[in-house]
């Protein structure tokens, strides 16, 4: 079996191909902002010393860095049969598969966040406020 490059170059003038395209940078584009913000404050609160911001933080992580993302996309985008009123939003499989695929790399991005916040020396936050830095530098004691 060879490499059809005839096929190849044709899907280059198909519209469909392109849409598909745009659809899917659109897609990465979104689930990437969102998931940052979404890890950050993940992070922040897995760092805090309150349980009432720590527990929920690390049973989220914790639950969605495990569950696989089909099984996710799958059940985000059948969540409107159990409710109903999701049903506008989620029976859309663009707005379905951004809603689990920032559930799901918010919880990976959280952990690079927090491992980028507990990175930083404690000697540097206490220089950054000597300094006179407007915002203290994070250290690993949240």
């Amino acid at each position: 079996m060879t490499f059809n490059w005839n096929y190849m170059l044709s899907l280059l003038s198909d519209v469909d191909f392109w849409q598909a395209t745009w659809t899917v940078i659109k897609l990465s584009l979104l689930t990437w902002a969102f998931s940052i913000v979404l890890g950050f404050i993940l992070a922040l609160a897995k760092q805090s010393p309150r349980k009432l911001f720590n527990a929920p933080a690390r049973l989220y992580i914790w639950l969605f860095r495990s569950m696989p993302l089909l099984v996710l996309l799958i059940f985000v985008y059948n969540m409107p049969q159990a409710l109903p009123s999701f049903a506008p939003v989620l029976n859309d499989p663009f707005w379905a598969g951004l809603l689990a695929m920032v559930l799901s790399e918010a919880a990976y991005i959280a952990e690079i966040h927090r491992g980028g916040l507990l990175s930083i020396p404690k000697g540097q936050s206490e220089a950054a406020a000597r300094s006179g830095c407007a915002m203290p530098v994070p250290s690993g004691a949240w």
